[in-house]
């Protein structure tokens, strides 16, 4: 069989491209219809939330609820604050100013990436000191607590995560760390738009 010609192989090429445009615009078509059937359910979140409020014995429910999940992940919030506010220097002095060779890039872009996730460590540390604390003292939390605790600790790893990934492809103050080919000032907008998104959509 003799070999594909190269007007072949470059239809071949555009071909592939045009299904995998089509198979991401189907995909931001999906994700689009979910977000705008998300917004058009906020009215009734908002008279939902409304009557809770308005009803005392719900309003009470809600305040008790509250106040034990601010316990719950009170010391975990701590750790999280400030292993992160202790590592701020520690982060600055491993950027560098200028460009380094690949192998010394990749090493700084690994450790940036384990101090940007430490915090997140140190706050499962915490909700384990918390486990504990509930396991071997008369401390004891409702099924309910437990219910709104678990999808905010899991915002919390997501959003940690995310924030973590796009600062390291972005890099906005550190330009020599750089992965992807943006100015500072581009950077620096991708790096808070995609953090404003990720948060939104995480947390919402």
């Amino acid at each position: 069989e003799p070999p594909p010609s190269e007007e072949q192989l470059a239809e071949d090429l555009v071909a592939g491209a045009c299904n995998e445009v089509l198979e991401r615009t189907q995909r931001v078509r999906q994700v689009s219809a979910s977000i705008i059937d998300s917004l058009d359910q906020f009215p009734a979140l908002v008279e939902w939330l409304r009557d809770q409020m308005s009803d005392p014995e719900q309003r009470a429910r809600w305040l008790s609820v509250g106040l034990r999940v601010a316990l719950y992940l009170g010391i975990a919030a701590l750790a999280f604050l400030g292993t992160a506010v202790a590592l701020r220097p520690v982060r600055r002095r491993v950027e560098p100013a200028v460009e380094q060779d690949g192998v010394a890039r990749a090493f700084r872009l690994f450790v940036i990436l384990l101090i940007d996730l430490l915090p997140l460590v140190a706050f499962a540390l915490g909700i384990a000191i918390v486990a504990m604390l509930e396991s071997f003292m008369a401390l004891r939390f409702s099924a309910e607590t437990h219910a709104v605790a678990w999808p905010l600790i899991q915002a919390v790893v997501l959003g940690r995560v995310s924030i973590a990934l796009a600062r390291l492809m972005c890099a906005p103050e550190a330009p020599a760390l750089r992965l992807l080919p943006l100015s500072d000032g581009a950077a620096s907008r991708l790096f808070r738009w995609t953090r404003r998104i990720a948060l939104a959509a995480i947390y919402g």
